[in-house]
């Protein structure tokens, strides 16, 4: 497909939803990170989310059942911007107001969209998990039983500290 291709085939987005929009743009364009333009955010999608929650520590949240998204207000985009070209990770941005139309594009000869991806989603998991022991914990602060966990999970932290 052409380069123009992803502006052919979202020339009806907004009748499609943004999800399918997203899910078309990924065909044509499987390792660039979507960014799109929704009023004063600029939201990403999919393997997308995974990538700008690890490089900023953004927080991902869930669209719909089969999609992530997370997002950042307009005045981060030349923050965003430099990280991704810094690291060589190719990026184009839509404009929902305009049809989903193609602003602005970088592509990059070794484009690290992958490798990033990957340490991403381990990083993300990783994550995810301290998140839910520490949630179990604040949730169960009250009851004897998580106090014992709590100190065995200290002895273990501070045993591996003594090495």
């Amino acid at each position: 497909m052409s380069d123009d291709a992803p502006k052919k085939l979202l020339k009806y987005g907004d009748k499609m939803g943004i999800e399918n929009t997203i899910r078309l743009v990924k065909k044509v364009h499987p390792n660039n990170i979507v960014l799109v333009k929704i009023g004063t955010f600029y939201h990403v999608y999919y393997k997308d989310s995974y990538i700008l929650a690890y490089l900023f520590n953004y927080k991902m949240k869930p669209y719909t059942d089969n999609c992530k998204t997370c997002g950042f207000p307009l005045s981060s985009l030349n923050k965003v911007s430099i990280e991704l070209e810094k690291l060589n990770i190719n990026y184009m941005v839509l404009d929902r107001r305009d049809n989903y139309e193609v602003t602005y594009k970088e592509e990059f000869k070794n484009n690290n969209y992958e490798k990033i991806y990957n340490n991403a989603t381990i990083f993300i998991g990783i994550k995810n998990r301290i998140e839910n022991v520490n949630n179990y914990f604040l949730e169960n602060i009250d009851k004897k039983d998580c106090m014992d966990k709590l100190k065995e999970v200290e002895e273990i932290i501070y045993e591996s500290r003594k090495i």
